[in-house]
């Protein structure tokens, strides 16, 4: 007769990791994303320049950095290339504060005569930028969304009640049901990092795999992939971090063409 045991984290099979991280400037979002293996980055807000002048890096991104910034129909004419042949084993955007901004400066652009988005704008900010991270969940590679932080403070005191991930026109509680991995990264001064994986009353963070709270971000990207490798290799108990690496590249300028 068969044993009938409760479920335990042992038991889930996980194939792919999606995490959407988000905090401050020099918290290490980008960092922490170039630790999953063989990253293809949508570098929106160029964070990847500071990290290209630290270390050569094994990745390939977009744009190039002499290169304008991408607009919504690029993103999505590249989403559709790596849909048909991917880019690496892990899709990264960079941040998706900066791709909502994005999309609502194109669609006042194309309304002309305002400087402020209206409802219908929104709405349609808050379509695209769903469908892009959707359509990216559905693919094969890990996926690391990375936001910026938002304070919300008391309206008279001015004390922080809450840190949740910036975004404009969509509904945070949405944005953070489409991972089942939302962590908050802390910059403690002094070269201390620290990622939250549990919420504590002000800062918003969830962990469905279970990954330890306050650890740095190696240990906590080690605890995601072994939760892959275990299916892939149960002989091994982790997963190293890659740490040789080569130079880092662009993809070449034809890369748009269809």
């Amino acid at each position: 007769m068969a044993e009938i045991r409760p479920a335990t984290l042992d038991d889930i099979v996980v194939t792919k990791i999606a995490v959407l991280v988000y905090g401050g400037a020099g918290s290490g979002k980008t960092y922490f994303s170039l630790l999953f293996p063989d990253p293809f980055v949508l570098d929106l807000d160029r964070g990847l320049v500071t990290a290209l002048r630290m270390k050569d890096l094994n990745l390939k991104f977009l744009p190039h950095p002499s290169s304008p910034n991408l607009t919504y129909d690029q993103v999505r004419f590249i989403l559709n290339r790596i849909t048909q042949s991917p880019f690496g084993k892990t899709n990264v955007v960079d941040t998706a504060t900066v791709l909502e901004k994005m999309i609502l400066d194109e669609l006042v652009a194309e309304a002309k005569g305002r400087e402020l988005p209206d409802r219908r704008e929104y709405r349609f900010s808050h379509k695209r930028i769903f469908d892009v991270i959707g359509d990216l969940k559905k693919l094969r590679q890990h996926l690391v969304v990375t936001a910026g932080e938002m304070f919300v403070r008391d309206s008279k005191t001015g004390n922080v009640l809450r840190i949740q991930p910036d975004f404009i026109g969509v509904t945070v509680s949405e944005m953070v049901r489409l991972f089942d991995e939302v962590y908050y990264l802390e910059d403690n001064g002094n070269n201390s990092y620290t990622v939250h994986t549990q919420s504590n009353g002000i800062v918003y963070a969830k962990s469905r795999l279970g990954i330890p709270n306050g650890q740095t971000h190696t240990v906590v990207v080690k605890h995601l992939l072994n939760f892959v490798n275990k299916q892939e290799e149960s002989t091994k108990d982790e997963v190293p971090i890659q740490t040789t690496v080569v130079k880092a590249h662009s993809l070449p300028p034809g890369t748009f063409k269809s």
